[in-house]
């Protein structure tokens, strides 16, 4: 399996604070080994127009998530950030 962050997603994660991108790097650590480690609490949290796509996340830390969704044989990652940020912008 592949993994690509889009362009959003690389800019939303320069703004975060440098202790949620550390955590976040840890967390896609532990996401490469095995997707489905229950810290990272994945979930299915909706779908694409038309559900092409299931839309996922995982947990960061506090109040903090990462989103993807899987296209073939890769993850796209396309966004970053506090929970209430995702539901205010999706």
């Amino acid at each position: 399996m592949k993994s690509k962050r889009t362009r959003t997603f690389r800019k939303l994660f320069d703004k975060l604070p440098n202790h949620i991108r550390e955590n976040a790097r840890k967390q896609y650590k532990l996401f490469l080994d095995n997707p489905g480690h229950p810290s990272l609490r994945t979930k299915q949290i909706g779908s694409t127009r038309k559900e092409m796509f299931g839309i996922f996340e995982v947990s960061i830390g506090m109040g903090y998530r990462a989103t993807y969704f899987v296209n073939g044989d890769t993850y796209v990652w396309f966004w970053i950030g506090t929970h209430s940020s995702f539901d205010t912008k999706y």
